[in-house]
């Protein structure tokens, strides 16, 4: 894990996990994986769907028992990291998805994400612009 900026705020970069993960960073807010790495662990690999998009997910009991996402209830364990890092804010179920703003779906800081309605997130058109990332966290002064 390193520190970086990320359009001017504080995130970690964090090591994701498995074939499709190495040598890739996830994007997060420090204080999202505080809880995270805490309550469902710091593993987590990125899986891939037939289509081709990429997701952090782990099958963790810890992640599982972390979520609060009723959706998954009665399911085997499959914890999207991004529905973790949303979860506070609203409460998820199978009508609702979380879709990255600026569609890099590596990037789980809560500015990127926004939760809609299912099957909207079919036709989202990323809103943002891609992060830009500096290695270190820098303060920003301000000349007047």
């Amino acid at each position: 894990m390193r520190q970086v900026t990320v359009d001017g705020e504080r995130a970690f970069a964090v090591a994701l996990a498995g074939r499709l993960g190495h040598g890739r960073d996830m994007l997060i807010d420090p204080t999202s994986w505080e809880w995270i790495s805490k309550t469902a662990g710091t593993v987590w690999p990125v899986n891939a769907t037939p289509t081709g998009h990429e997701y952090i997910v782990s099958g963790a009991r810890t992640a599982y028992a972390a979520s609060t996402d009723v959706s998954l209830r009665g399911k085997p364990p499959k914890v999207f990291l991004a529905r973790l890092v949303v979860q506070d804010d609203t409460r998820l179920d199978g009508t609702k998805a979380v879709v990255y703003r600026n569609g890099d779906h590596l990037d789980v800081r809560r500015c990127n994400l926004e939760v809609v309605l299912f099957g909207e997130h079919r036709d989202y058109k990323p809103t943002r612009p891609p992060a830009e990332v500096v290695d270190g966290w820098s303060e920003r002064l301000t000349v007047n």
